[in-house]
């Protein structure tokens, strides 16, 4: 489907007229469970840095030390490679005038070096640190300090540096055996340069009309040598940490090139930034290395006293379309996400409503009544607030899932999870599936991510309650409806409204979209 067609409204597959519940209070939006919390814990996890102060401003994604492949460390006199996007305006072929980048290490500015709109070259000044190498008058003292860069008035998110005394920094790392005051970095770059991406075209095909996509270059590396090459986008307002892969093809060295063709693909490519990436791993490659210990340099492996186990990486970036265009997709993406969360919204409205109906077979007293206080005891547990005493007796005259004397309806019940609940996840995880193949997963990744955890998360949920259910009526759990894994009837999860709208406000965030609350 072209990126640019309109979203199709996603609806629930329905019986003929039923009573519906009585009105609930709104659960406000897409609920989250504690393991959709891990999730997004998980997707957190490693990264060192703040959220951006304002859109557009720089953003820091890691910190490399020369001679060092451990990030976020530095010393005196070497030189931090700073990685990240939005350094500078356009792709990071767009060189930038030093001056127009200003960084800060513990408040004390560095000398900037290079400038690209992914990276940042910085020198850490060897006077922080006195001839016999104890902390000298002025600068920085060596411990953990905060880097920060600022570009056109913005400030980036700040992310922990580690200052090593010189000695410190060659005991972790190793000794280099250089002249003094030597520059390494000439030498760096020749070892990196051994894999260079020159070729980067998005075209159509001469025969379909239909968009390719073409990656090749340079390797300085024995032939039949195991090129991984990758196709990405990048994400809105994001740099090459959040690029999407989009096809990834492995290729052999031949004659000192490579090459690999993507596509043909049926849709165009939407506006907006495109990463092309090489990648050798020399640490799974023991003939690659066999070959470059007879021809790397004495200044080579002074620059990268880890070689054997680097990584040579070689990018290029491709700019489609103008900021309109790139507007138009995000718009696109944009009424997917909507339509999403509205069924997201409506699964969990649903779940609470007939839940809450039938759950009254569980309060049953001997003589068929219900105990109203264990009820509403039910209800609290399970996150279930019902507004006012009007809405309790609307979700009171609910009988679509209780027969005579409040005993359970099992075949009311499965009849609307199966055909209702879980035949409305399965339409939602048959059109996240999708977006893959028509750029909105792409445009936007860690949404995309967090949503399909919610989705699961509402599945899973919806089973677990069906387990209570029937368990406390002494009812067998048809065995498709149990958990993978499940030994039995488990406690069925809360649904935390705090969570809930947490959950919702972020990825409203993400997506650039407002919701009603």
């Amino acid at each position: 489907m072209p990126s640019s067609q309109a979203s199709a409204t996603l609806t629930r597959p329905r019986p003929p007229a039923r009573t519906t519940a009585g009105p609930l209070e709104h659960p406000s939006a897409a609920w989250w469970l504690t393991a959709v919390a891990a999730a997004l814990a998980f997707l957190v996890m490693g990264a060192t840095a703040v959220a951006l102060a304002d859109e557009g401003a720089p953003r820091i994604d890691e910190v490399v030390a020369s001679g060092s492949e451990q990030g976020g460390v530095a010393k005196p006199g070497g030189n931090l490679r700073i990685l990240g996007r939005r350094f500078v305006d356009g792709p990071p072929t767009a060189a930038g005038e030093a001056d127009s980048v200003e960084v800060r290490l513990g408040g004390e500015r560095l000398r900037v070096l290079q400038i690209a709109w992914g990276e940042v070259v910085v020198n850490v000044p060897s006077g922080w640190e006195a001839a016999d190498g104890a902390p000298a008058t002025g600068g920085l003292a060596p411990g953990r300090h905060e880097l920060e860069v600022r570009a056109a008035g913005r400030r980036s998110n700040r992310v922990p540096v580690e200052l090593l005394a010189t000695a410190e920094f060659d005991r972790r790392f190793g000794a280099l055996e250089r002249e003094a005051g030597a520059d390494l970095e000439p030498a760096r770059e020749r070892f990196q340069r051994r894999l260079d991406v020159e070729t980067f075209t998005l075209e159509p095909d001469p025969e379909t009309g239909q968009r390719l996509a073409v990656i090749g270059g340079t390797a300085e590396l024995p032939d039949r040598t195991s090129v991984i090459l990758q196709l990405k986008l990048v994400a809105p307002d994001g740099g090459v940490a959040s690029a999407r892969t989009i096809e990834a093809r492995k290729e052999r060295v031949q004659d000192g090139r490579f090459e690999a063709r993507f596509g043909p693909f049926e849709r165009t490519f939407p506006a907006g930034l495109y990463l092309a990436e090489a990648t050798v791993e020399l640490g799974k490659n023991p003939p690659v290395r066999r070959s470059l210990a007879a021809t790397i340099t004495a200044e080579e492996k002074a620059a990268v006293p880890l070689w054997k186990k680097a990584v040579l990486r070689d990018r290029e970036i491709r700019e489609v379309g103008d900021r309109d265009g790139l507007e138009r997709e995000r718009e696109t993406a944009r009424a997917h996400y909507r339509d999403a969360l509205d069924l997201v919204d409506d699964l969990v409205r649903e779940l609470r409503a007939a839940w809450g109906a039938a759950s009254r077979s569980l309060a049953r007293k001997s003589d068929g009544s219900v105990d109203a206080d264990r009820w509403a005891a039910l209800l609290r547990a399970h996150g279930i607030r019902v507004a006012d005493e009007a809405a309790r007796e609307a979700l009171r005259a609910d009988d679509r899932f209780v027969a005579s004397g409040s005993h359970l309806d099992p075949d009311a019940w499965l009849r609307w999870l199966r055909e209702e609940q879980l035949a409305t996840i399965a339409a939602l995880r048959e059109r996240l599936a999708g977006w893959d193949e028509t750029w909105v997963a792409p445009r936007y990744p860690e949404a995309a991510l967090r949503l399909r955890h919610v989705v699961s998360a509402i599945d899973h949920v919806s089973r677990r309650w069906t387990a209570e259910l029937f368990a406390g009526s002494g009812l067998p759990v048809p065995e498709d409806l149990r958990s993978p894994g499940d030994p039995g009837v488990l406690p069925a999860a809360k649904l935390d409204a705090a969570v809930i709208a947490q959950g919702r406000r972020e990825i409203a965030r993400i997506v650039g979209i407002d919701l009603d609350d």
